[in-house]
């Protein structure tokens, strides 16, 4: 993913060697299909977080692969052909909407770190 969100967080039109990405930039690597879970501030808005699962969860409280495939095709954008791609590459089967709020909030990392520290005792 690098290799995708260097170029566009350059200072430059040449190219980092080493992919880096310029951070005081990272407003100009905005997905192209994005969600808009996070405002302008890079803060989660629960109501439009809530508004995906109200929308395609289909009364659940998790997505499976055809609703995720669902979200995807609902929110995808005509010329983001990476994303496309990228997207189809990253579902594997149900993800809970806790566990996804975990990821946009970082929760999910910690929680992860302690169930494999849980794990090796």
């Amino acid at each position: 993913m690098a290799i995708c969100s260097s170029y566009a967080t350059q200072t430059s039109w040449l190219p980092h060697p080493l992919f880096a990405i310029n951070i005081d930039n990272i407003h100009s690597n905005r997905h192209g299909s994005t969600t808009t879970v996070y405002d302008l501030n890079a803060d989660i808005d629960m109501r439009r977080f809530d508004a995906i699962f109200d929308k395609y969860a289909e009364g659940k409280s998790y997505l499976t692969i055809r609703t995720l495939y669902n979200v995807w095709a609902g929110q995808c954008c005509a010329n983001d052909w990476f994303g496309w791609f990228a997207g189809a590459l990253e579902c594997d089967g149900r993800m809970k909407k806790i566990d996804i709020l975990g990821v946009f909030d970082g929760g999910i990392f910690s929680k992860i770190a302690n169930e494999r520290v849980m794990a090796r005792i």
